[in-house]
């Protein structure tokens, strides 16, 4: 079944908490409709672009109904999103002959046993982040996971 939301899905709020997208349970899963599209009026709404309504709006559209253009360029309303290319853009240039030893290191200490999950994906979050080198220090009992 195709769902297509009005402004915003049923059910979604700004003050709404993040809904896992694993949960069992059914008040968290009914909480707000999925939809696979949302025509939104007037200008972009916030709370579609962070978490959970991200997950939950589909491919938004921006309809426009007629708002006076004064209204909508009122600075008291205005919210600045940066998209994938304005973030790119606003990054330092890194240098194409840096090594390992000129992009930074990060050191974490984590890990227990049956708790492991954590320090990896710390680590891995540093490294895909840019860190030149990432130390992570952990128990040896956990070597053979880590």
């Amino acid at each position: 079944m195709n769902v297509l939301a009005v402004d915003v899905p049923s059910g979604l709020y700004e003050g709404m908490p993040p809904i896992s997208p694993r949960s069992e349970s059914a008040s968290e899963a009914s909480a707000c409709v999925h939809a696979q599209a949302t025509v939104t009026i007037g200008l972009p709404k916030l709370m579609l672009a962070v978490e959970p309504g991200v997950r939950l709006c589909g491919v938004v559209t921006i309809a426009d109904i007629g708002f006076p253009s004064d209204l909508l360029e009122d600075e008291s309303i205005r919210n600045n999103l940066l998209g994938v290319a304005e973030m790119k853009a606003s990054l330092p240039a890194r240098d194409p002959a840096g090594h390992k030893g000129t992009f930074g290191r990060v050191g974490i200490l984590a890990g227990s046993e049956g708790m492991t999950g954590a320090a990896v994906l710390a680590a891995q979050a540093a490294v895909r982040s840019g860190a030149g080198l990432v130390y992570s220090v952990y128990p040896k009992s956990l070597t053979t996971i880590m």
